[in-house]
Order: structure tokens, then C-alpha cells, then sequence
């Protein structure tokens, strides 16, 4: 079989792509320089090619990804001026909205709080690391984090956490 062409069009796919792929293709690539005499200057030379080539590509995925940004931009700019045009958007009302940010969400009051470490959840979303913990090898029971009196709630709510 001739090596040459078992390499010819050779992509990364799983193996490649592994350990064993890798160290095998480093073995190929010793047997063959042992086999037809390259040098270590040929082969450094080999691998500076390849890394000048690795840089190009790299080079020209950054400036494809530049113009598609830059696309982007130039498309919200249009749909941007499109608004203004047709709602008759004054430069004071984007300049307000940027300054004022988005209104702050509302504290969240406390349901759950662990006793020792202090750590706190609302209720919503999914359930924390720390109360699966609490709950499952720490031997505490819902009832024992539930805050359940309003006074608890307030100072809750008072402190942020």
C-alpha cells in the first residue's frame, strides 16, 4: 500500500481527533521520517509551513467574522433608522432610555434559608445545589429552611439576602 495516497484528503474525525488517533499519527509521521531520511531541518521547516498556513486560516476566519459583524451592524443601524422614521423617535428619548438602563427588578422575597451557611432561594427556578445538599445528605428537613413569619420575610427583604 502506498502511504502517500492513505493520507490523501484526510479530515479530523473521531479517531483522528483523539488521543490514540494522535499518537498514531505521530508514530506515522516518525516512521516516515526514519524511512526516507528527513531531516530534522526538513522537518521543521514542515511544521513552520503548517503553522504559517494555521495562522493564515485563523487570520481569515477573524476577518470573516469581523465583516459578518460588521454586517450585522449595518443592518441594525437600518432597522434602527426604520423605527426612528416611522414612530418619530426624538434623540432626548434614546438618550434617556440609555441613561436610565432598565428599571430595577423587585426584591425577591426569601422562602428557603439554611441555618448554618446563610445561603437563600426564592422559590423560583430550579431548586440550588445547597438545598439538595441541605436536604439530602445534610438530613435537614423543608420545614427546618422554610421562613415562614413575616417578621423573617421583612428582614430579609431589609437586608438583601
Amino acid at each position: 500500500m502506498n502511504s502517500s495516497k492513505q493520507f490523501v484528503g484526510l479530515r479530523a474525525s473521531g479517531e483522528e481527533v483523539s488521543s490514540l488517533g494522535r499518537a498514531r499519527a505521530i508514530g506515522e509521521i516518525r516512521a516516515q521520517v526514519e524511512r526516507y531520511g528527513i531531516s530534522d531541518t526538513q522537518l521543521r521547516r514542515l511544521l513552520a509551513e503548517v503553522e504559517r498556513e494555521r495562522e493564515a486560516q485563523a487570520r481569515e476566519a477573524r476577518r470573516a467574522e469581523e465583516a459578518e459583524f460588521q454586517r450585522a451592524r449595518s443592518r441594525a443601524l437600518h432597522v434602527a433608522r426604520q423605527l426612528v422614521e416611522f414612530w418619530r423617535i426624538t434623540p432626548q428619548e434614546l438618550i434617556r432610555v440609555k441613561e436610565k438602563g432598565l428599571p430595577p427588578e423587585p426584591a425577591r422575597r426569601v422562602k428557603y434559608r439554611h441555618p448554618v451557611t446563610s445561603d437563600a432561594w426564592d422559590g423560583e427556578g430550579p431548586q440550588p445545589e445547597w438545598l439538595r445538599r441541605a436536604l439530602g445528605f445534610e438530613g435537614y428537613r423543608v420545614s427546618e429552611l422554610l421562613i415562614e413569619s413575616a417578621d423573617a420575610q421583612r428582614i430579609v427583604a431589609v437586608s438583601g439576602t
